[in-house]
């Protein structure tokens, strides 16, 4: 699942509780350098990609990706479990 999530002014106090679920709830971050920067302060045992400003397209792309071949391995796993139930 892709989320978009703003967390605020970057203090973790001021992050609202469903942004910091989010947050804690991802496997990937992907974010503009400096905002990761300050996200790993906060959640350091999470995966990050990040890039420079002016990326934007590119972090996106990365991030749609990753859910794509997230997906495609969740169905292919669904399709060896079919086949072996057969």
């Amino acid at each position: 699942m892709l989320k978009i999530v703003g967390f605020g002014s970057g203090a973790k106090d001021n992050m609202t509780l469903e942004a910091s679920a989010a947050i804690s709830s991802a496997q990937l971050i992907v974010g503009y350098n400096t905002y990761v920067d300050i996200l790993k302060q906060y959640f350091p045992d999470k995966e990050y990609y990040s890039t420079n400003m002016m990326q934007e397209k590119e972090r996106c792309q990365y991030a749609i990706d990753m859910v794509y071949m997230a997906w495609r391995v969740w169905y292919m796993n669904l399709q060896m479990k079919e086949l072996i139930l057969r």
